[in-house]
């Protein structure tokens, strides 16, 4: 289990790598490493096989959250550039980057403190449609 933390967790800090943050031209950058970690995290506490991995993976999720918090402040940043269609997609990323942050939060909880697999579903779920979202913004942003 440690050693798949630390894939993922190294793969999620390859892809957090960039140059220039906050600038229009990182906008797909930085909104994919949002999708990315959305994603990451219930991929790696699938994994999870004995009670004494929680631990470990809960420190590979608030890494994440962290990471995803940062980008989604850089989100809020390119927005606050951007006029017309390319501010509304901007606009629209950086609502559902905050939407996967606080779905990757509840999810962290249900998993690694309260053991609810009810809420875990529910956060997963909501996770995975903000990462389908930002991909979306992604995909927009491209074609403008």
């Amino acid at each position: 289990m440690l050693l798949l933390v630390t894939v993922l967790a190294g793969g999620y800090l390859y892809l957090s790598q960039g140059g220039g943050p906050g600038l229009a031209s990182d906008f797909v950058s930085v909104d994919q490493r949002v999708a990315a970690g959305a994603q990451a995290i219930p991929v790696a506490a699938e994994k999870i096989q004995r009670f004494d991995e929680v631990h470990t993976w809960d420190v590979f999720a608030l890494a994440t959250l962290a990471r995803m918090g940062q980008d989604r402040d850089l989100l809020e940043k390119i927005a606050k550039t951007q006029s017309g269609s390319s501010r509304q997609i901007a606009d629209q990323a950086a609502t559902a980057a905050q939407q996967a942050v606080s779905a990757g939060l509840l999810y962290r909880s249900a998993v690694a403190v309260t053991y609810n697999l009810s809420d875990a579903d529910n956060a997963k779920a909501a996770m995975l449609s903000a990462a389908a979202t930002l991909d979306q913004e992604a995909q927009a942003w491209q074609k403008r």
